[in-house]
């Protein structure tokens, strides 16, 4: 958790605020997660067991990625990582 202080109250709430020209932005935190269940595959091959887990290990790295994240992870490794805008 994160004190806020916005507008002379103190906030503890699980988001965030910083200030913005004219105002406030507030966002909420990013606790969600995947896992192999929530993944649907939509091609005709299969991922590799050790292909889902690279998936779902880039996924939680490109959770902590500033904006319009790609990365590349490959033997539970990151192999690059790209941030857009």
């Amino acid at each position: 958790m994160r004190w806020n202080v916005a507008c002379g109250i103190a906030l503890i709430l699980p988001v965030w605020i910083s200030k913005s020209s004219g105002g406030l932005l507030v966002q909420d935190k990013d606790f969600g997660s995947i896992t192999a269940a929530d993944v649907k595959v939509v091609s005709k091959r299969l991922p590799t067991e050790q292909e889902l887990a690279d998936l779902l290990f880039a996924w939680k790295v490109a959770k902590f990625v500033k904006s319009n994240a790609i990365v590349y992870c490959k033997g539970g490794q990151t192999i690059g990582v790209g941030a857009g805008q």
